[in-house]
């Protein structure tokens, strides 16, 4: 859309172009979904279905049913559907489709029309119901199917319709409605609808329909009422030009699809005659213009593709402009007719009567998304009325909506002539006169409901004047104001805090014409609603938010609080939000609820905080209509947005946002505009801050907290008019200040670019001009928003202009003006001349008509020209010392007014001397180059005395200036100066004024100026320099649009800042040690990539593959670079490899700390990562008292790997006792390069890293290494000195100093077992030992057996004959209990299930035996098999292990529960429980000790000794509570079974014998324990024994991590065998000592011989 409308009213712009052909697009004629097709299936086994992980579809083919095109259309193993209307027969249809196709072709009607389509210009295509519906039928009495083609009519928005020809060329219209059975707003067919429904009601069960559907409600929302309207031509300035075109370019060939191109050249002497201009091959339609006048519209057809139409001549200029809008009414679709509609615009060069015609230029106008943003730098003017039209214009337009929910909606066009409309900058199509088509759909989720308040849409950059209109003061809105709102009719509300009252003003009125009162206090906010409702803050002391009902006059409690309401707001749902900052939340509750209902939390959790679901003294809020919600997050300095049911926010604005461009200081108001850019009162800054397409900047109150007109003091909330205009609560100045949004803010003819921090131009210029174009000394300069550039020839007294890029001059100007110092060109393309010098002067250039005229009468040459946005015109009069002007806008030449100077030389603040360039902001501020002052001076408005701001007499003087001349600002209102005198051109930026350009002194090099005069700046910042003394221009290229292509590259920034805590390093041996940051480099894609840097500071980036040593800078560096993009900048362009590490390394000069940013530019986006560690602080330290401690490193010392790269440093581990805390230097002397650390506790030789205080590398001329250091008396730390290479040893001395002695006391290190692997790759272990650990150091690798260690022979030989012996056991076993007999009770279960179990343990031990033994000697066995030992393996031995203690456990039990029970023992039950504990026991086992596999992990490990040879480890690693975990289960299964068996036998001993000194009284109890504990005495001796061999097992899990088995080995050894023992003697301690268990044993063994001799 075009507009600037109210906020949250829609606005329609329709672009009528007057006698024009409406535009057309080039897609096929359907851009939304055309649904519900109605169709049963052709055939279930061709339908369309999954199959597997792809679709399967039927494709056919589509013919007219005709014979010919049958023919062309059927395909071998392919289905052919038709197409046709009611106007064909069905009958035929079917017969010829029977004829052609095969038998198996079903009858498919694939599209049946409805309707058609509508053609511009043409009648409208309407089907009788029934006519349609009987052929529907008609079809399915065939059992044919049909798919309606359209089923549901569409629109052909923005330009998507397409175009057809009837012997001539067609453009659809934006409807395409197709008399469909549902229209394109989602409406039945009156007639339609309910017909096909009925006509397959025939034939399918589908339920009745007796009427038709209702038709969705429609808005009525008036007439609409053009206010404003904007002159095509006169409007160019967005768009796209391309200049000096020899012959017309299609659209297709300048790469645009849509929209219109304009061509435009110049006719030359067209005087008195009638001419014919021919224009071949111009598709579609073309509007022709002279001098901006139509003078007739031609289209394109088939037939003719040359157009002729003849052109009168204007009696106003013989060489008027021609401009030729061409229009692309969109594509054919179908069959290309002869002559390609297809291709858009000018093909060949039109011809004017006889003469071809060249030299065109072309302005691409898309008309697309960007429309609206463009359309914002239009010169609008006011609509008049019976206003005649006579050139292709822009009108727009508002509409308000005060319902709730927007509704469908249809837009007349009568009387509009031709064009295309857009609403809320949606494009709703184009519309035509001719039509059929008079009204546009328009749906309803482009329109947006009226908003109470107001948004604006702002230009890019929008300016509002630095200087506040007081709106109200103290005695009015009291003290400190905090509440106010401006409603969409302008009505301004404040609360007054002191008063209790609400003030209210309406529109243009300067008094107050309301005042509400109620029994609110210290109201901190307030909303209005559209019905003039009005919620205001009572909570401070009543706890409540009350809402003033317009209708009644009276107040109502709605919300209940426990907080003041720093924000309130009520969104589109009619929710009311709270902001309670004394409780660090925002609340809500709706206000559609009939009852007051509790408030529920919207954002925050009520405690302060600063993480993303907290909030800290949260303030203003806004609810935008998506429902998101800005808080401004007071005491956390940031604006945090939360989206809908969201309870984390991220960070909006702020510096610890994403992309931060500002820094916040306690934000509060909080506002959005139209497009959701950010305004923000700043109120620990004293500021309102505002976002744009270039982040944050300040918009007013940028000049410290104070009173004065530019300042603010306390800023606590901000609100929009509806024209943007911007009042805020000045809160501790006691007002409300109102700041104008400036005129045309957005519409400046110069050029004021946004630079960079620290823009920097090439210094080597290129020429764009010389003394034979420009003359002898040019000094007057000026290029427009358009990149046309003018400079004044003073010998030849002419204008000489070019338009954008081009090499050579595009226009000459003539006129009766001499020696004209400067310029000034407005934006409609007039021409303000200085004419001073002799004739007294100044002539305005008018554009339209070629001629001169004087503007202003002057008594000097004028040095400056400029005209300011109020169209003022000032002249700074150098030999009069003095800067005047007068407005434009008098109908009559008034008499100049006095500006700026006295008029008397001087160098007063009111004086001036030499007066030469002159700037006016928009907020009217004059800058004034006082040359012989060597100054420049600022005039603000209606001020006569000057300030300086540039010069060795401003108040922070950054530079000295010698004859300034020329002056611009950029956008940020930066300073640029010609300092004449020192031949060069200066500039100011956050850190004061620096030499931009010209910078090597007086002369004719491409890098050197002479007596330059002024400069100008086009629209990429190039800046254009007139360059007298050597009687050029000088063009010098902005280099920031150097540094990177970003079209077709991907981009990745990183943002840091170096700080005195940075590390340190000296880059190269000539600079002293510079503060430094690394950034590990993650690529994710090979290619080349560019680096470059972007700072304040002079930075240098150098890129490390794998590592960075600070103390050899040059080890490992692929690439550096200094200056490469800029001054001062660094970039270096590198190929970069996936899966390899890189380090980029950022450093300055000297110890120079600042912001930095580094930008990637690649294939891909790069991964950063800060990976520095904090330096040492360099403070000052004491150096009182002094000690001096000389050592040594020998080969006889310890050794470790300092960079966990290179291996073997000596290095000697020394205690240092603090006696004093404080502030030390240790220093080293020594023939060696030393290399020194500190650490806190303790020093793990295995990870130099960790503890590790802090470092500093030595000097390029030094050898050894110095720490400044603070230490704390009671802390152990621990000093290690070593080398910076390894293997090197020698003598040193150490040197410390500092408040007190250091008692030093050298110490060489215990090494713990603690951790396995080498170092800098090791893994700290966990409790227990395993058969891995044990003989892990002892297996020799790449040996076979026979090479290892005598140790090792003996544990296979011990292994094999236990798996012999188990082997024995085992078989032993399971022929005893095999027997039927045994089975009977549960224990002739238990013990063959012990049995089985008991040799797979065996089997096991072994198993896990001989992998440990075979991988350690075979490290070529392929990883996932070692891995798969390593996990499983254990915790399969341990499974059989606790079974058979467990299974042992339970025949315990059932012992004594048969002395127990007695004759009553249960056999079936007792088999039946034994059954179930066998199948239960395995996943009891397994599920207790599941923790293993998962923790349980296999490590590879560089060994030290040859970094190819491969270690590696099994390592269980629990986290404390799985370990506590660990501890109880080892525990449980390996003692509780053992328990239970000494229990039992205690318990059948001691049972027994109670129970026959019951039965047998004559001899004592004691005498039957003696006879039971004699005959049961095995019962107790197994347990026993058992529970002992257990015992190494259990003592072995429990050891600590750090028992070295190397030490032990051979015990450790005996133990871990001897814990398995238990599972070979199964048949020794239950088989052997039972008389019935070797019975048993001995008849199975006999029918096992039997069987055998058989």
């Amino acid at each position: 859309m075009f507009v600037l409308a109210a906020t949250g009213a829609n606005v329609v712009d329709a672009d009528v172009f007057q006698n024009e052909i409406t535009i057309a697009s080039i897609r096929p004629p359907i851009n939304r979904p055309m649904i519900n097709p109605i169709q049963h299936a052709v055939d279930k086994q061709h339908s369309g279905r999954f199959h597997g992980n792809r679709i399967q579809t039927l494709i056919n083919t589509l013919a007219w049913p005709d014979s010919l095109s049958l023919d062309k259309a059927i395909i071998p193993n392919t289905w052919t559907a038709l197409e046709y209307t009611i106007h064909h027969s069905t009958r035929d249809a079917y017969e010829v489709l029977r004829k052609h196709a095969p038998t198996n072709n079903p009858f498919m009607v694939m599209e049946f029309y409805p309707g058609w389509m509508d053609f511009e210009g043409k009648k409208h295509h309407t089907l009788d119901s029934q006519d349609f519906a009987e052929s529907v039928k008609k079809i399915l009495s065939y059992n044919g199917s049909v798919n309606f083609y359209m089923a549901f009519g569409g629109t052909n928005f923005q330009f998507t319709n397409g175009g057809d020809w009837e012997l001539v060329y067609n453009s659809i219209t934006t409807s395409y409605d197709y008399d469909a059975m549902i229209t394109e707003s989602g409406d039945a067919h009156k007639t339609k609808f309910l017909a096909v429904h009925n006509a397959i009601g025939k034939y399918f069960p589908i339920p009745p329909m007796p009427t038709p559907p209702s038709p969705s409600p429609k808005g009525l929302y008036g007439t609409i009422q053009f206010d404003f309207y904007a002159n095509l031509l006169e409007n160019l300035h967005p768009f796209n030009i391309l200049y000096n075109i020899n012959t017309p370019i299609q659209f297709e060939y300048l790469n645009q699809s849509f929209g219109y191109v304009l061509y435009s050249t110049q006719l030359n002497n067209f005087i008195d005659r009638i001419e014919p201009l021919f224009l071949p091959w111009m598709q579609d339609r073309a509007v022709i213009l002279l001098d901006g006048i139509i003078q007739g519209i031609i289209g394109w057809t088939e037939k003719d593709p040359i157009t002729l139409i003849n052109l009168h001549p204007l009696k106003t200029n013989l060489n008027p402009r021609l401009d030729i809008l061409v229009e692309n009414k969109g594509r054919c679709c179908g069959e290309l007719p002869t002559f390609g509609c297809n291709f858009k615009g000018m093909k060949d060069k039109p011809r004017f009567g006889l003469k071809q015609l060249s030299n065109w230029t072309i302005t691409k106008l898309p008309m697309d998304d960007k429309l609206v943003n463009q359309s914002m730098t239009f010169n609008w003017k006011p609509v008049t009325f019976n206003m005649s039209v006579i050139s292709s214009l822009f009108y727009r337009s508002t509409f308000k909506i005060n319902i709730t929910k927007p509704l469908h909606s249809f837009l007349c066009t009568d009387n509009w002539g031709h064009g295309f409309i857009t609403i809320n900058g949606f494009n709703i199509g184009r519309f035509s006169e001719k039509g059929p088509q008079r009204t546009m759909y328009v749906p309803a989720h482009i329109l947006k409901q009226a908003l109470s308040f107001n948004q604006p849409r702002f230009s890019t950059t929008p300016t509002w004047n630095s200087n506040g209109i007081t709106f109200t003061n103290q005695s009015i809105v009291g003290r400190i104001p905090r509440a106010i709102f401006v409603d969409t009719n302008n009505t301004v509300y404040v609360a007054n805090q002191e008063e209790n009252i609400i003030v209210v003003w309406h529109e243009e009125s300067v008094n107050p014409s309301k005042i509400i009162s109620g029994n609110f206090t210290q109201s901190s906010s307030l909303f209005v609603t559209s019905n003039g409702d009005i919620y205001i803050d009572d909570g401070i002391e009543h706890g409540q938010v009350q809402k003033w009902i317009v209708e009644t006059n009276t107040f109502a409690t709605v919300m209940n609080v426990r907080s003041q309401c720093d924000g309130l707001f009520v969104d589109i749902d009619n929710t009311l939000y709270c902001s309670m900052s004394l409780f660090s939340e925002v609340v809500k509750r709706s206000l559609n609820d009939p009852v007051m209902t509790p408030n529920r939390v919207a954002a925050g959790t009520g405690f302060e905080g600063s993480a993303s679901n907290e909030l800290n003294y949260p303030g203003g809020i806004f609810v935008d209509v998506n429902l998101d919600l800005y808080v401004a997050d007071c005491g956390n300095d940031r604006v945090q947005l939360f989206q809908p049911e969201e309870s984390n926010g991220f960070t909006a604005a702020g510096s610890t946002s994403l992309t931060p461009t500002i820094s916040l200081r306690c934000p509060n108001g909080i506002v959005l505009d139209a497009e959701k850019y950010l305004f923000i009162a700043d109120i620990g800054n004293d500021r309102i801050v505002g976002s744009d397409l270039n982040g944050f900047r300040c918009l007013v109150g940028c000049y410290g907290e104070g009173s004065h007109s530019n300042q603010l003091s306390y800023p606590f909330s901000l609100s929009f008019d509806r024209s943007g205009n911007m009042f805020v609560t000045d809160s501790y100045n006691n007002r409300i200040q109102k700041f104008l949004l400036m005129k045309n803010s957005f519409a400046l003819s110069f050029n004021q670019p946004r630079f960079s921090s620290t823009p920097t131009w090439n210094s080597n210029a290129t020429i764009f001009a010389v003394q034979s174009i420009v003359g002898r000394i040019p000094r007057a300069i000026f290029v427009d928003t358009n990149n046309t550039i003018y400079i004044a020839n003073q010998e030849e007294n002419i204008i000489v202009v070019w338009h954008e890029e081009s090499i050579n001059p595009t226009k000459i100007i003539f006129g009766n003006f001499t020696h004209s110092s400067s310029l000034f060109v407005t934006l409609n393309g007039d021409i303000y001349i200085d004419d001073g010098f002799k004739n007294g002067r100044v002539q305005k250039w008018i554009a339209e008509n070629n001629i001169f005229v004087t503007i202003m009468n002057v008594s000097s040459q004028c040095d400056g020209l400029f005209i300011d946005i109020h169209d003022t015109l000032y002249c700074s009069m150098s030999s009069r010392q003095q800067v005047v002007k007068r407005s434009l806008n008098d109908s009559l030449m008034t008499s100049n007014r006095v500006a700026a100077g006295t008029g008397i030389q001087g160098s007063a603040s009111n004086e001036l001397n030499r007066p030469v360039g002159i700037f006016v902001d928009v907020n009217l501020d004059l800058y004034v180059t006082d040359c012989l002052n060597d100054r420049i001076q600022l005039f603000q408005p209606e001020e006569s005395n000057g300030i300086t701001v540039a010069g060795s007499t401003s108040l922070n003087p950054t530079i000295t200036l010698r004859c300034p001349t020329g002056i611009a600002l950029d956008a940020e209102r930066y300073l640029f100066i010609v300092d004449q005198g020192n031949d060069r051109i200066v500039g100011s930026d956050s850190d004061g004024f620096r030499c931009l350009v010209g910078c090597d002194g007086m002369g004719s090099h491409s890098n050197q100026l002479s007596y330059p005069f002024s400069l100008s700046f086009d629209r990429s910042g190039n800046m254009f320099v007139t360059d007298q003394l050597n009687h050029r221009i000088q063009k010098f290229a902005y280099l920031d649009q150097l540094c990177v292509n970003t079209s077709s590259v991907a981009l990745s920034t990183y943002q840091s800042n170096l700080t005195n805590n940075s590390s340190t390093y000296f880059p190269n041996c000539i600079y002293s040690s510079s503060y430094y940051e690394a950034i590990q480099v993650k690529v994710l894609r090979s290619g080349l990539y560019t680096f470059f840097s972007k700072s304040g500071m002079d930075t240098y980036g150098a890129i490390y593959n794998e590592y960075f040593n600070p103390s050899n800078p040059k080890e490992n560096r692929l690439s550096d670079d200094d200056e490469g993009c800029r001054l001062h900048q660094f970039k270096f362009a590198i190929t970069l490899q996936i899966n390899i590490t890189y380090i980029l390394v950022i450093t300055t000069y000297n110890y120079v700390a600042d912001l930095f940013s580094i930008i990637v530019s690649g294939p891909d986006v790069v991964g950063l990562k800060n990976i520095s560690t904090q330096s040492v602080i360099q403070i000052p330290y004491s150096s009182l008292v002094q000690s001096n401690y000389s050592l040594q490193l020998t080969t006889d010392s310890q050794t470790y790997s300092r960079d966990c790269r290179k291996l073997n440093y000596y290095y000697q581990a020394i205690r240092m006792n603090v006696i004093e805390t404080g502030y030390y230097a240790l220093s080293t002397s020594s023939n060696m390069s030393t290399f020194g650390d500190i650490y806190e506790d303790d020093f793990n030789s295995m990870n130099p890293f960790e503890n590790l205080l802090s470092q500093n590398y030595r000097a390029c001329s030094y050898q050894d290494f110095k720490f400044i250091v603070y230490l704390h008396a009671g802390t152990t730390y621990i000093l290690v000195v070593t080398t910076s290479s390894p293997n090197i040893t020698g003598k040193f001395s150490i040197l410390t100093s500092g408040p007190n002695n250091i008692a030093l006391d050298p110490y060489t290190q215990i090494l713990t077992s603690c951790f396995i692997g080498q170092k800098c790759q090791f893994y700290k272990k966990n409790i227990g030992i395993t058969l891995d650990d044990i003989l892990h150091d002892e297996i020799r690798p790449h040996m076979t057996l026979s090479g290892q260690t005598i140790l090792m022979k003996i544990n296979t030989t011990s292994t094999m004959i236990m798996f012999v012996g188990g082997l024995i056991n085992g078989i032993l076993s399971i022929i005893t209990f095999q027997s039927k007999g045994l089975r009977k009770v549960g224990c002739g279960i238990y013990l063959l299930a012990s049995s089985i179990t008991s040799l797979l343990t065996i089997s096991m031990f072994t198993l896990k035996f001989w992998f440990v033994i075979l991988t350690a000697m075979d490290l070529s066995i392929h990883l996932a098999v070692v891995r798969g030992g390593c996990v499983s393996i254990e915790p399969l031995l341990k499974l059989c292990l606790y079974l058979d203690g467990w299974l042992n456990a339970c025949v315990a039990i059932e012992r004594a529960i048969l002395v127990f029970k007695g004759i009553h023992f249960n056999k079936r039950k007792s088999r039946r429980i034994a059954r179930c504990i066998i199948v239960i026991l395995p996943f009891f086992v397994m599920g207790s000790i599941i923790h293993e596999p998962i923790y349980r992990e296999l490590h590879e490990i560089k060994t030290e000794t040859n970094t190819a040879e491969i270690d590696r480890w099994c390592i269980t690693h629990y986290s404390p509570f799985v370990q506590q975990y660990n501890t109880i289960i080892l525990f449980f299964h390996l003692a509780v079974p053992c328990i239970i068996n000494l229990c039992s036998a205690l318990f059948i001993i001691f049972g027994s014998a109670r129970q026959r000194s019951t039965a047998q009284t004559r001899r004592t109890l004691r005498q039957h324990i003696y006879d039971q504990f004699s005959q049961h005495k095995q019962l107790l001796i197994s347990p026993m024994v058992l529970l002992i061999l257990s015992l190494p097992r259990l003592i072995m899990s429990m050891l600590s991590e750090c028992v070295n088995p190397s030490n032990h080995r051979w015990l450790f050894l005996f133990g871990y065998f001897i814990s398995f023992t238990p599972s070979m003697l199964i048949f020794i301690v239950f088989v052997l000592p039972s008389n019935l268990y070797r019975r048993a044993f001995k008849e199975s063994l006999t029918r096992c011989r039997r069987l055998f001799h058989q």
